[in-house]
């Protein structure tokens, strides 16, 4: 047996399919924020805290990777909120928890 394929069988075991939950608690964040009207971005600026940017009209929403926040900023006020999950960052997309778009007004 592989390293790769221990996740597999342990979920196999514990009767849940990996793959859909996997699809279940993460989403694309490109393609989440911009069905609902937000223009993305991801900011590089600092290569080792990549951030996923997302803005619509005055509201700008920040997930740092690797980090289980979401930033809401508006010329009046900036809002973190905790989430149930991590934002994923993989070299080329981010990835999201449904919370993490809910919690997004």
């Amino acid at each position: 047996m592989e390293n790769t394929d221990l996740p597999k069988k342990m979920a196999e075991f514990m009767g849940f399919d990996l793959q859909k939950l996997s699809n279940k608690l993460y989403m694309n964040a490109k393609d989440s924020f911009e069905k609902k009207g937000y223009s993305t971005r991801i900011d590089v600026t600092d290569p080792n805290n990549p951030v996923f940017v997302a803005k619509k009209g005055q509201q700008k929403v920040e997930l740092p990777a690797n980090k289980n926040i979401v930033i809401s900023k508006t010329p009046k006020s900036t809002k973190q909120k905790e989430i149930n999950a991590i934002t994923i960052y993989n070299g080329k997309d981010f990835y999201i928890s449904e919370q993490a778009l809910k919690a997004v007004k």
